[in-house]
């Protein structure tokens, strides 16, 4: 398989059979970040893990929804610029950011402005 028929296959699939598609795939191009990208950047709650630690991956996943910042590692819930861009896509993103971040003004203004309920 290639690399480009990979990830236009990922990005066809629905979320369900992207995780399959991933898994039966070549190593090397599991291994490849591109891959992962394009395939967080359609369905971000599916990270592999071997790229839970990479902050591409975890800003690729948090600009297609806001809520990925929950499959993140908890590194990047602490970020402020990737929890800024999760929550001005999804307001309730909020409530996966570390405390620090929670009680952040400008993170809490850019959650409320996206969703005026982002902190009840």
């Amino acid at each position: 398989m290639e690399k480009l028929a990979l990830i236009t296959d990922l990005r066809n699939a629905d979320v369900y059979r992207m995780a399959d598609i991933y898994k039966e795939a070549p190593e090397e191009l599991q291994a490849d970040k591109d891959v992962v990208i394009a395939m967080v950047s359609m369905h971000g709650s599916f990270i592999p893990n071997s790229f839970k630690d990479d902050p591409e991956v975890a800003l690729a996943a948090v600009r297609n929804n806001g809520r990925s910042l929950e499959h993140v590692n908890p590194s990047f819930q602490d970020d402020k610029e990737i929890v800024k861009v999760a929550v001005q896509r999804v307001g309730s993103a909020i409530s996966f950011a570390s405390d620090r971040l929670k009680s952040d003004r400008e993170i809490a203004l850019l959650a409320v402005k996206n969703n005026g309920n982002a902190l009840k």
